[in-house]
């Protein structure tokens, strides 16, 4: 499978393995991935296994875990760390409520998040509340390129 994404660069994936596919960038070895990411089957089996009922369900959750680590790390190297928090943006309400929680209270400055959410570009007005709310907190926004494939 080949397409073309965003800036003009091409993406492949080599199926290598059994349930294993490199991902190409323009030709060059990009990542390695496993099935889970391409076969809903799989990923089916995998939230069956962890007991996930919607896989979305979980990831404040997984958040507030991560974010509390970032903080952590600042707070142990304040003269070397600045915090970026992570948000679950597929949920417009619970990243407003974790972008709050990780300004107030943890002392994080900002937010790093992707190009897209799903189907959604950034100016979809599902993620108004988010962008009112980064302003509002004066929250730094990072956006990480990644491409749709």
């Amino acid at each position: 499978m080949e397409k073309k994404y965003g800036y003009g660069g091409w993406t492949k994936l080599v199926h290598h393995e059994e349930g294993r596919a490199k991902m190409l960038l323009d030709g060059k070895d990009f990542r390695e991935i496993k099935c889970n990411c391409w076969s809903a089957s799989e990923r089916i089996q995998e939230c069956d296994a962890d007991g996930v009922d919607v896989q979305p369900q979980h990831t404040l959750e997984l958040a507030r875990y991560l974010n509390d680590h970032i903080a952590q790390v600042c707070s142990e190297n304040p003269k070397r760390f600045v915090g970026l928090a992570t948000v679950p943006m597929q949920s417009p309400d619970l990243a407003v409520q974790e972008l709050k929680r990780c300004m107030n209270e943890l002392g994080l400055r900002g937010v790093q998040i992707g190009s897209h959410v799903n189907e959604w570009n950034l100016d979809a007005p599902e993620l108004n509340p988010f962008w009112e709310a980064c302003e509002k907190l004066d929250a730094a926004v990072f956006v990480h390129p990644w491409v749709r494939v």
